[in-house]
């Protein structure tokens, strides 16, 4: 710079944050005098932040929703928000994306962005929680009042809104909105409102002051549908106040009247602010309170910007004329890789009002607005209070939120939203999983490395891959340890999936697919057998043939059921009436499959066993082939003979690589008699006959169960066990239909826990029954010394009846050639009864059939509930004897044949108020009964009888008897007097008389 002139200069400062900000320059020189060298200039002024506008989504949504928050300038880096003045939870994702949370206490306002700087960016939000235009409940306001009011230091524009709630539309060519600035007691100000009509539920905008100088939306004054010159401020010591008039009477008051400062305690800034009045609140109102209002102060940097003027919610107002809905519970998301349903509960806000109705909304990730769900596609439910979404792919970051309403849109309570977030995947690399272990229902399982449960552990996941040339092992289950994966949604196996016997492989949803493009093998083993045996089979995988499966067993012996064949209506040995339980001529409904032929899913068969070998024995087999899954329906069939309702048995089986709750699948199918029908065959087979007719297949070899319970088939070893309530996999059985519809099974009879040991044939497993409700109850056994065996089970429960109850009562099979132990209800036979809550005074017909004549005892297996310490007794009808099974059990001598009249089961020794029944211990009591005369002694056993006719003859004598009952039979009944002489191993002779 020359000596004596002067240059101009322009410095440009660029600050890092907005407020006051101070520099320092400095300029070298030359200038000899004075020392001023260097130049110093302390420079002081205020930081503006650069524009900027921040994009939300979505831009409204209950409290809970996640805002997205993406910069188009501004660094969002330590960024926080508020809404309001309210602030949210912020999860940074990136230096321009933020997440915040919508918090409790928000209202509709502007969220407000501030960064690390103190640059601040503002986006309009609305929050959605409650509307009660139309509830029921509330009352009407009483005229016109003020709903919000809105001040503007930038450009001085002051919006005024009125709202309508007297229920009826009202005109407002009477009323005027007038301001006393500056605590003034007169009016300044005076808007007379136009000659229109104002619907009730609707709001009338007018503003004051400057109109244009301000480009927010709204900023212009265009919400307004009248205006005048003049505002408002907030100035401390000058504070305004309005009024709505009614002619000439004051109908509402904004503001404090005359009052210099009744907003100063406030802590307004100078940007402006925003006064709603709340819902709650009784108006109009001629007396101000500002606990009557919602107040938003905006944020910015002063007057001088308006970019933070909020007028959003100017035009409409939220009025509770009622009382709304309220939600109860609220919704909640387990993380799923396909399909979940979200629950949400409500209650009336007004009792007895209108009826509660729901609708579902949904938002995606970057959306803006929310969508009014319906039913298609994926979800389902949309309306009621449980959305239900079928497949969650493509659905990481949306959100929903149900509205509870009582009938109408416009009286509703929001509640709060759940995101759905992506499962995580978790990968088995041979020794370890990565990153998540152990994992879960909601986790995506690859096993990329051998993996085997017997060393690794069971395990759960949302959905499972084998990758090529691995194999998952899951081993075999034993009481105390199951082993076991269980997969809520999709199996995919490229590699090997081995399931040994009694693994399980468990699959939850239904809809779950199964893709094997790899190995799939389901290993079972039979329990031990004899030769010429039979097992009853199910294929629990897809697509296997009876000659692929069962190459080393008896495929010439392979048999399927086929019911409409059953036609029974005589006995096979004599051609005669009555019916038997076989079938009477060809077609059998036992028909030969072939080794070509394809197990349908839950279709049983039954195959005969290897007959080369020792026995017993046992066999093992392998099912190859992508494993079933979902719901598997199996239609049922009727017999031919339409006379008979019960006999229409049907031989299905558990089509699943997992065991089936017996109890879930009998009360989720009502298509049948309710009885499961398992085959143990403890009976002797016959080299000659080895089919499945004849006396092969009898009921001395079934073991049964129901909601009552179960019985065994056989107390000889090995032990055949009552059945365990589960159904084991590839296990075949019989049920009978009610009808000619069909039985379905579901994944939702699997389970993780469920025992799958108890595969029939025989079995020493002792596995605990699970039934449908707890009892009372009492397990009957008759036996003899020969190894005839069978059981029944009696039991109480609160929800059966002396009558048939499907379910409960369990009937015994007719094709007999033994022994059979029952119970009677209106006439026929059930080895397993179901009766109404136990009574000390109830009686139960008890019934046999012997084909055989000989000595019997009947003795009490095992005891449950009551029955543990209720005394149990066993009438003998026909010899008036009433004997305690507690004590000992009742021996008894009989010929072949049935006996349904024979003994009642009791719980005193009473007959109701008449004589003791119960002997002496010397007497001797003999009967006639079946063309055969029997003879009991109490105390000491038989040596002889001798019997004698009318005349003295001698007619039949019988030595050396040595027990203390005795049956003669070959005499020929001619209703003649006869006496019979009995003399006891101790040397006492007793004389009866009989007509025989």
């Amino acid at each position: 710079i020359a000596a004596a002139s002067s240059t101009t200069f322009i410095i440009t400062f660029a600050p890092l944050a907005a407020g006051i900000r101070t520099a320092t320059v400095s300029i070298g020189n030359n200038d000899t005098t004075g020392g001023e060298n260097p130049y110093t200039y302390n420079i002081q002024g205020s930081g503006v932040c650069a524009a900027t506008g921040n994009i939300i989504t979505p831009t409204s949504g209950p409290v809970g929703t996640e805002i997205i928050i993406n910069a188009t300038s501004n660094n969002l880096t330590g960024a926080t928000a508020t809404f309001n003045g309210v602030s949210g939870t912020v999860t940074a994702v990136s230096s321009t994306q933020i997440k915040v949370i919508v918090p409790p206490g928000a209202i509709s306002g502007i969220l407000t962005t501030t960064n690390s700087q103190g640059c601040q960016a503002s986006n309009p939000f609305t929050v959605i929680n409650n509307a009660g235009n139309t509830c029921q409940g509330g009352i009407v306001a009483s005229n016109l009042f003020m709903s919000e009011v809105t001040d503007a230091s930038s450009g001085g524009l002051t919006y005024v809104e009125i709202y309508n709630g007297t229920g009826a539309a009202v005109n407002l060519g009477t009323y005027s909105v007038k301001i006393a600035n500056n605590a003034s007691s007169t009016y300044g100000t005076n808007l007379p409102l136009s000659n229109v009509s104002l619907a009730n539920g609707a709001t009338y905008v007018v503003s004051f002051g400057s109109d244009g100088a301000c480009t927010v939306p709204g900023g212009n004054g265009s919400y307004a549908s009248q205006g005048l010159g003049g505002g408002i401020n907030f100035n401390p010591g000058a504070n305004d106040h309005i009024a709505l008039f009614k002619g000439a009477i004051l109908l509402d008051a904004f503001g404090v009247y005359t009052s210099t400062n009744w907003a100063d305690a406030l802590g307004l800034s100078t940007n402006g602010a925003t006064f709603r009045r709340k819902n709650t609140v009784t108006a109009p109102s001629t007396i101000y309170s500002n606990s009557n209002w919602n107040i938003i102060d905006w944020p910015g940097t002063g007057p001088t910007s308006c970019g933070t003027n909020d007028y959003s919610d100017v035009g409409t107002h939220n009025f509770l004329s009622g009382t709304p809905p309220t939600v109860t519970a609220q919704p909640s998301y387990t993380p799923s890789c396909k399909a979940t349903t979200l629950t949400v509960g409500g209650g009336e806000g007004f009792t007895g009002g209108n009826t509660l109705a729901f609708q579902w909304f949904g938002v995606a990730p970057n959306a803006a607005t929310w969508t009014s769900l319906t039913n298609a596609g994926i979800y389902s439910g949309v309306d009621t209070v449980t959305l239900a979404i079928a497949n969650l792919a493509g659905l990481d970051g949306y959100q929903f939120y149900c509205q509870v309403r009582e009938s109408s849109a416009t009286c509703y309570t929001a509640s709060n939203p759940v995101k759905i977030t992506e499962a995580q995947t978790t990968t088995w690399n041979g020794t370890s999983w990565s990153p998540v272990s152990p994992p879960t229902l909601g986790t995506i399982v690859v096993i990329n490395g051998n993996y085997d449960t017997a060393i690794n552990g069971s395990f759960e996941a949302c959905s499972v891959t084998v990758n090529p040339n691995k194999t998952l092992t899951i081993n075999a289950s034993t009481i105390s340890s199951t082993q076991y994966v269980s997969i809520q949604n999709d199996l995919t196996v490229n590699g090997n999936l081995v399931i040994e016997n009694q693994g399980s492989l468990v699959m939850i949803d239904d809809n779950g697919v199964v893709t094997n493009t790899g190995n799939t093998q389901v290993k079972k083993t039979t329990t031990p057998y004899e030769k010429y045996d039979y097992t009853y089979w199910c294929s629990p995988v897809a697509n296997n043939t009876i000659g692929s499966t069962f190459s080393a067993w008896r495929t010439d012996y392979s048999f399927s059921f086929i019911t409409p064949n059953f036609f029974d209506v005589l006995t096979s040995a004599t051609g005669a009436a009555p019916s038997d339980g076989f079938d009477d001529a060809a077609p059998y409904a036992w028909t030969n499959t072939g080794t070509l032929a394809v197990m349908a899913p839950a279709k049983g068969y039954a195959i005969m066993a290897p007959t080369a070998g020792t026995f017993p024995t046992t066999s093992s087999v392998v099912f190859s082939g992508a494993v079933n899954t979902g719901n598997i329906s199996i239609p049922l069939a009727l017999s031919g003979n339409g006379a008979d309702a019960n006999d229409d048995f049907n031989l299905i089986g558990n089509p699943y690589p997992s065991a089936v709750n017996a109890t879930k699948f009998i009360i989720d199918n009502a298509s049948f008699a309710g009885t499961l029908y398992f085959w143990t065959h403890v009976g002797d087979i016959s080299s000659a006959n080895p089919g499945p007719n004849a006396y092969n297949f009898i009921t001395d070899d079934y073991a049964l169960f129901n909601l009552s319970g179960g019985t065994r088939g056989s107390l000889t070893l090995p032990t055949s066990p009552v059945p365990s309530g589960f159904i084991a996999s590839g296990q075949g059985f019989f049920i009978e239909a009610n009808t000619a519809t069909s039985v379905n099974f579901t994944n939702a009879m699997r389970n993780k826990t469920y025992i799958n040991t108890n595969f029939y044939r025989n079995s020493n497993q002792n596995n605990p029954v699970v039934t449908a409700a707890t009892a009372d109850r009492i397990w009957l056994n008759l036996t003899n010394q020969e190894g005839l065996f069978s059981q029944q089970l009696i039991g109480y429960f609160n929800q059966a009846t002396e009558g048939v109850d499907r379910g409960y009562d369990g009937a015994a099979l007719k094709s007999q050639n033994s022994a059979s132990f029952y119970s009677v209800i209106e006439n026929e036979q059930y080895r397993i009864q179901g009766r109404p809550a136990f009574a000390a005074d109830d009686v139960v017909a008890l019934g046999f059939f012997s084909a055989f004549p000989g000595t019997f005892n009947i003795s009490i297996d095992q005891v449950e509930g009551q029955l543990n310490t209720s005394p149990v007794y066993l009438e003998d009808k026909l010899l008036h004897i009433i004997h305690d099974l507690k004590q000992a059990p009742y021996s008894f001598a009989t010929v072949a044949g049935r006996y349904d009249n024979r003994f009642v089961l009791r719980y005193t020794n009473q007959n109701l108020g008449t004589a003791n029944y119960e002997r002496s211990a010397n007497q001797v009591v003999v009967v006639s009964e079946h063309q055969a005369i029997m003879i009991k002694s109490y105390r000491d056993p038989i040596d002889t009888v001798t019997v004698y006719d009318i005349l003295g003859r001698e007619i039949a004598k019988n030595s050396a008897i040595g027990n203390n009952e005795f049956t003669i039979s070959g005499l020929v009944p001619s209703q003649q007097a006869l006496v019979i002489k009995i003399r006891l191993e101790n040397g006492e002779i007793q004389t009866r008389k009989i007509i025989f």
